[in-house]
Formats: C-alpha cells, sequence, structure tokens
C-alpha cells in the first residue's frame, strides 16, 4: 500500500475553483492519503464546501479557524496531519492524476526526504500559458536524480518550482521545528534554510505534478506592501548563510548575485510603490540598502578573490556603493 501521505489545502475564498483543485486530489493514483482541508475563515460558501467533501471521501479532515493567513493554514495543517510525508495544495490550484505516485516513487528508490517536482503555470481557466510574463515554455525531462545542498540553492535562486512550498514531497518530520511565518508573505522563502538544515538526502523529479493557477488577487499577484520588507530581511539573511557554508565559490558567487539583483528588484520597487513620504517607511527603506552593503563589497571581490565578476557586474556594484539614486537610475537604463 506505501505510506501514508497528509496532503494539506489551506482553503480560503476559492469557492470557485475548490472543486477543481478536490476533484485533483481525490482522483490521484496513489490513494493513501489523508486530505486535510484547513478552513481559514473563508466567506464565500468555502467552509461549507469543505464540509460537503468531507461526506463524500472518509480520507478528507476538515478544520474550521478564525482567519489567520496562510502560513497559519499550512501551520495547522501540519499539526493535524498524521502522515510519513507531506505535500501542500493552494486550494485554487489542481495537482496532475500521478502527481503523489511519482513524488513517493521518487522518494522511495532514492531514499530522499525532500523531493522538488516540476509544475506547469496555467490561467484562471486551467489553460496552460504560452504568451506574456507568466508563459509556460518549460518542458521537463522526466529525470529523477538526487542533488546536493549547494545545487538546490543555486536552482532556489533561478527555479519557481525550488522554492515554492507546493511543488514538493516532504518527510514530515522536518516540521518537527519549522513553522510558516505567520502574518508575513513569502513564507516558502523563510521556512527553506531550516528546512534544508535538517534534510539528509534533496531529490529532483523532472516531472510536472502541479498546475499553478495565475489568477487576480493572488498573493503572489498582489500589490506590493509594508510585508514586503519580511522578504527583503530574510534574503539578506540566506546570502549571509550561503557565505558561511562549505559551498564552492563559484556556487557562493552565483547565487548570491542572483539574490541580490532579485533583492534589488523588490527594493527598487518598494521605493517607488511605498508611502516614502512616511518617514518611518523611508528609514526602513534606506537602512535595508544599506544593509545589502556588505554583500555588494564580497560580489565586487569575487567572494575570496577567485571568482571575476563580469565589467557590467563591477560597474553596476561600484555605482550600487556609491549612490542609491544613480544605482537604482542605472539599473533601469539596463531594463530598456
Amino acid at each position: 500500500m506505501g505510506s501514508l501521505i497528509s496532503v494539506v489545502v489551506p482553503v480560503y475564498n476559492v469557492k470557485q475553483y475548490l472543486d477543481d483543485c478536490m476533484e485533483s486530489i481525490v482522483h490521484q493514483t496513489y490513494e493513501n492519503i489523508e486530505i486535510i482541508l484547513v478552513d481559514d475563515g473563508s466567506t464565500d460558501g468555502s467552509g461549507e464546501m469543505c464540509d460537503a467533501w468531507k461526506e463524500k471521501d472518509a480520507r478528507i479532515k476538515v478544520v474550521h479557524q478564525k482567519n489567520g493567513g496562510l502560513s497559519a493554514a499550512r501551520n495547522t495543517g501540519i499539526e493535524a496531519s498524521t502522515g510519513e510525508y507531506i505535500v501542500f495544495i493552494d486550494s485554487d490550484d489542481m495537482f496532475e492524476t500521478d502527481a503523489v505516485m511519482n513524488l513517493y516513487n521518487c522518494a522511495t528508490s532514492l531514499s530522499a526526504d525532500l523531493v522538488v517536482g516540476q509544475g506547469l503555470r496555467v490561467d484562471e481557466n486551467g489553460e496552460r500559458i504560452t504568451e506574456g510574463k507568466y508563459a509556460d515554455v518549460y518542458e521537463p525531462g522526466g529525470e529523477e536524480y538526487v542533488i546536493s545542498k549547494e545545487e538546490f540553492w543555486k536552482h532556489f535562486s533561478d527555479n519557481l518550482y525550488f522554492i515554492v512550498a507546493w511543488s514538493k514531497l516532504y518527510k514530515r518530520e522536518l516540521f518537527k521545528h519549522v513553522q510558516f511565518p505567520v502574518g508575513q508573505i513569502n513564507e516558502d522563502f523563510a521556512i527553506a534554510k531550516p528546512l534544508i538544515e535538517n534534510v539528509n538526502t534533496i531529490a529532483y523529479m523532472g516531472k510536472r505534478m502541479y498546475k499553478y493557477r495565475i489568477r487576480q488577487g493572488s498573493i503572489m499577484r498582489s500589490p506590493l506592501s509594508e510585508k514586503n520588507l519580511f522578504f527583503l530581511n530574510e534574503r539578506i539573511k540566506l546570502m549571509q548563510y550561503i557565505l558561511d557554508n562549505d559551498f564552492s565559490a563559484q556556487g557562493k558567487y552565483y547565487i548570491c548575485r542572483i539574490q541580490f539583483s532579485a533583492a534589488m528588484e523588490v527594493l527598487e520597487r518598494c521605493f517607488s510603490e511605498l508611502d516614502t513620504k512616511d518617514k518611518r517607511i523611508k528609514n526602513l527603506l534606506v537602512d535595508i540598502y544599506k544593509g545589502y552593503k556588505p554583500m555588494a563589497r564580497v560580489l565586487l571581490k569575487g567572494i575570496d578573490g577567485s571568482v571575476n565578476p563580469d565589467m557590467s557586474t563591477k560597474i553596476t556594484l561600484h555605482l550600487y556603493l556609491i549612490s542609491r539614486v544613480g544605482y537604482f537610475f542605472f539599473r533601469r537604463i539596463k531594463k530598456k
């Protein structure tokens, strides 16, 4: 029969999409699953839909709670879970029919306690997105293999599916001392470091297992807010963690350079979109900018001197250290 796998589903005001999500779960080819629906204070009837689904399938558990956000709902689901493994799915998304089976087979064949799979971006109607900003053009090759922690962090820096919680199968014991940060966004980013520290074996599965629905109003598409500053602070912590690890200088440079650039993308938007007339917010942003200066110096040095940054990177980092206004102006020119 195989090990019991807990499927944790946070639910909040997704009446339009919940049935699609649930159909994709209950019809999994791997049947030894428990399905934990966490109704996070829905007001559109989603909570009642959860109860109706419980009546249809004995594998379903439902927990109703006051609205606490995605992290709180996931934490509740983890606490209620009893499986040897855990997978997460957002309630407006869908699994491929053999998602759980493929993840489990990969975990057992490679003795992995964390498996990273691939997804597919779909529109609000569930159709693959082939054009525009969110176009999904990547075709996974179906390969399965063990990766090192350094390789994981490299992919974490340039591949969405290594970041998000829902693209993975986890040994449940990994969450023994790890919780999603309540009240924050980019919570998947924040838990990665403590999880990977405790992982023994990481496997990559080059098969699609998830349909990620891009829709208006989702958390990842919401406008920037002060909560995004949490993400910027977590990113600098990650970069320092990478530097402190016994990774290659080339690996450290690759990871930190991408993380630095991504952080500056968000910080530039924060300066543009948040109310910088508010002195408190302006000071917070300036302090974060200054906080990245030691990392800019490390990158400019080439980590330990063994990496030679290209000329464009050198110019950009020198500007960063000299002038915030000049740095962001130069970034805007490079984008054109």
